[in-house]
C-alpha cells in the first residue's frame, strides 16, 4: 500500500506540462543531399490537442539560409514551410511559414500564420541551371489563405553541433482541435531545394484532467485499503 500511496502523490502533484504527452518524429537522414547544414535530426509535438499548438524542430539549418555552390552557378536556399496533412489523403492541408515571403504573383505569407494550402512550390521550380543534387519536394506556399491561426518561430541555438538549432514554435493562438480532432502528418523539407526531408504521422493524446486524477486517486486509495483490510481478515 505504502508503493502505491508514494506513486499516486507524484502522480497527483505533477505539474501538468510532466503530463503532456511529447512525440517525436525521427529522421534517418538517408534521403539528404548536400553537407550537414541541411541536416534535420527530428520533428517533436505536443500532442495534447487542449493547450497552445507547439513544435520542435532539430535541425542545423539556420534562419538566414543557406548557399550552395555550383560549377556554373550558386543555389541561395532559405527555409522551407512545415507543412500539414489532417485528412489523411495524400494532400497538403495547411502551411506555417518559419520566415516571411512571396510568391511571383505578390501574395505574402507571413512567418508563423497558419493558411490553407490552394498551391505548393516545389523545390523543382527554385533550381538555378547548373548541375544540383536534390529532393524533388514541396517547399513554400504558392497560394493559400490565412485561416486567423499564428504563433511564433525562433531559432534557438544549441550548444556544440548536431543539431545546431532548435526551431520552435510557440505562443500559439490555436490548438490541435482547431485543425482536426484526427491525425495529423507532418512534412518539412527544410530548405527551399528540399535537401532533407521529414515526414511523420502523430495522433491525439489528451493530458488527464486534475479531476480525473483524483477519481483515479481515489479508486488506487480505495483498492489499497480493500487489500489490506483483507490481509488483516485472512490473518
Amino acid at each position: 500500500m505504502k508503493q502505491i500511496l508514494i506513486t499516486l502523490t507524484i502522480l497527483l502533484f505533477l505539474p501538468a506540462g510532466a503530463l503532456a504527452t511529447l512525440v517525436t518524429i525521427p529522421d534517418s537522414n538517408t534521403d539528404r543531399y548536400g553537407g550537414e547544414v541541411f541536416d534535420v535530426f527530428s520533428i517533436t509535438v505536443d500532442t495534447d490537442p487542449t493547450i497552445p499548438m507547439a513544435f520542435n524542430i532539430a535541425t542545423n539549418y539556420p534562419q538566414t539560409g543557406s548557399t550552395v555552390p555550383g560549377q556554373y552557378y550558386n543555389w541561395t536556399t532559405y527555409p522551407a514551410d512545415l507543412i500539414l496533412d489532417v485528412e489523411m489523403n495524400g494532400r497538403w492541408d495547411y502551411s506555417i511559414p518559419l520566415i516571411n515571403h512571396q510568391t511571383s504573383g505578390g501574395q505574402e505569407f507571413e512567418a508563423g500564420h497558419v493558411y490553407r494550402v490552394d498551391r505548393m512550390w516545389q523545390s523543382s521550380v527554385f533550381k538555378p541551371y547548373g548541375d544540383f543534387s536534390y529532393n524533388d519536394a514541396p517547399v513554400w506556399l504558392r497560394e493559400g489563405t490565412d485561416t486567423g491561426l499564428r504563433g511564433t518561430w525562433t531559432w534557438e541555438n544549441v550548444p556544440g553541433s548536431n543539431p545546431d538549432y532548435n526551431i520552435v514554435y510557440s505562443l500559439a493562438n490555436w490548438e490541435w482541435n482547431d485543425l482536426t480532432d484526427g491525425d495529423l502528418q507532418i512534412y518539412w523539407a527544410t530548405a527551399t531545394c528540399g535537401n532533407d526531408t521529414i515526414r511523420g504521422t502523430v495522433s491525439p493524446n489528451a493530458v488527464p484532467e486534475p479531476a480525473t486524477m483524483l477519481l483515479l486517486g481515489f479508486g488506487l486509495i480505495g483498492l489499497a485499503g480493500f487489500g489490506r483490510e483483507s490481509l488483516f481478515k485472512n490473518g
